[in-house]
């Protein structure tokens, strides 16, 4: 009883000393998870990850892919100021459809 009325004592005095005030770039590190999307089998969780680049000023959206018991993530796209959403699985569990903000690759001219 006492060692718990200490340890209480101690968080208390500390606390205000570990704190700090919360600035917008602490704001800006949050990462935001949306549309998961379960494969047909029940395998795996695909979803978006939303995170800022202070340093572009804008946000990016990425995907990723967790095992239902989490025991392996994947990130599956992660180009630098390109955003990927809407994850949908295949009928058949083997592909994953999105929409990306990818530019289009242009065609070389054929010659002859």
């Amino acid at each position: 009883m006492k060692t718990r009325w200490l340890f209480g004592a101690a968080m208390v005095i500390a606390a205000p000393v570990l704190a700090r005030p919360v600035v917008p770039s602490d704001i800006a590190r949050i990462a935001t998870v949306k549309s998961p999307q379960v494969d047909p089998r029940g395998e795996w969780v695909a979803y978006t990850v939303t995170t800022t680049d202070l340093d572009a000023d804008k946000q990016v959206t990425h995907l990723s892919m967790t095992r239902w018991d989490g025991s392996r993530t994947v990130q599956l796209t992660g180009r630098k100021d390109e955003s990927e959403s809407t994850p949908r699985f295949s009928p058949d569990s083997q592909w994953l459809a999105f929409i990306s903000s990818r530019a289009k690759i242009p065609r070389r001219a054929s010659s002859g």
